[in-house]
């Protein structure tokens, strides 16, 4: 009875075991291959890359041609600025220097390129309000606004020519033709609006008056640019055929521009004097005229000047002396300072065109 339950108990250990083992390989993953990690002790085997240079050689990549790449496009992009820099400062001061001619960056030239600056930024913003779809005083103010700050620019860059006498470049002279014919576009532009508003019949003249006014100074002014231009040309170019032509072509633009401002000057004067002499506005047109005439005819005599036409010179210098002028009644009795103050400035310029007159005489 013991051996018999001896063997009882190994047959149940031994199913226990089984059953055991049949678990075990069913929850234990069946591998179909084996891994095996060996040390390699082969020093010529080759090495696994460590640094990113080796990476990229190692994928065809060479990493001097890469360098030196990135070096030229360095300094590739360090030239541009440079360049754009230099063209820049081209922009600013683009001619080219005498020995009698101030420095390009001077304290001067740096104040009238920032108001130039300014004024530019004040016509794009005029140019943008100008699209909207104004009316009334509104759209004549901002077509006024722009007209002035477009004839101030261009006297601007008047300026800057001037601080370069020696210059034989037309940068300034240029951009100052550009503004002023700009100015005369926009003043077209004002007088149509004006003559569709005539409601106020003594508004209405007033403003007529002014665009004559305005009108005759952007003449004067644009014809002075092609006068400075003829002048460049005269002293630094050759007596070519190109060369005579390119002048006669300046001098006769100054002169039809000079001209024009004059007949402006002769209607101004005349509308002025018509007006209601209690306007104090046509009196102060008066005096306005008569500068605006001195100036535009002083200009005429040297550009007659230049093309030996001596006696138009002189006959045109004699006229804006105010020789013949009866100046008498200009002043109203109340003698008001802006009216004084503008009869000073006439006889300044008339001053300046009887120096001009006896030089021409003279020589």
């Amino acid at each position: 009875s013991n051996d018999s339950k001896s063997n009882s108990i190994t047959r149940k250990r031994k199913v226990i075991l089984d059953s055991d083992e049949e678990m075990e390989k069913e929850t234990r993953p069946e591998q179909s291959f084996k891994v095996t990690i060996k040390k390699s002790t082969n020093v010529n085997e080759e090495k696994i890359p460590v640094s990113l240079n080796q990476i990229k050689q190692q994928f065809g990549v060479n990493v001097d041609e890469l360098e030196r790449g990135r070096e030229d496009l360095e300094a590739e992009e360090e030239g541009t600025k440079k360049a754009a820099y230099e063209d820049e400062a081209r922009e600013i001061s683009s001619f080219h220097q005498k020995e009698a001619a101030i420095p390009p960056y001077s304290e001067e030239m740096f104040d009238l390129i920032e108001s130039i600056k300014n004024e530019e930024d004040k016509i794009k913003m005029y140019y943008n309000v100008c699209k909207r779809e104004l009316a009334g005083n509104e759209a004549w103010d901002v077509r006024e606004s722009l007209r002035f700050s477009l004839m101030t620019i261009g006297n601007l860059y008047l300026e800057c020519n001037s601080l370069v006498p020696n210059s034989d470049d037309f940068h300034y002279l240029r951009k100052a033709q550009r503004y002023f014919e700009e100015s005369i576009h926009v003043i077209k532009e004002l007088k149509i609006m004006n003559e569709s508003d005539k409601d106020d019949e003594k508004e209405f003249k007033n403003r007529k008056r002014a665009l004559l006014l305005c009108r005759g100074r952007a003449y004067t002014n644009l014809g002075k640019t092609h006068f400075e231009q003829s002048e460049i040309i005269r002293k630094n170019q050759s007596g070519t055929l190109t060369f005579r032509r390119e002048y006669m072509s300046r001098l006769s633009m100054s002169l039809k521009c000079f001209k024009i401002a004059e007949q402006e000057a002769e209607i101004l004067r005349t509308q002025s004097i018509v007006s209601d002499s209690i306007d104090k506005r046509a009196e102060l047109h008066m005096i306005d005229a008569k500068v605006m005439l001195s100036l535009a005819c002083r200009f005429q005599g040297n550009a007659y000047l230049r093309l030996s036409k001596e006696k138009e010179s002189i006959d045109v210098l004699k006229k804006a002396c105010g020789m013949n002028e009866n100046d008498v009644n200009t002043f109203s009795k109340e003698k008001r300072s802006e009216v004084v103050e503008a009869f000073v400035w006439l006889l300044l310029e008339r001053y300046d065109s009887a120096c001009s007159l006896i030089h021409t005489c003279c020589s």
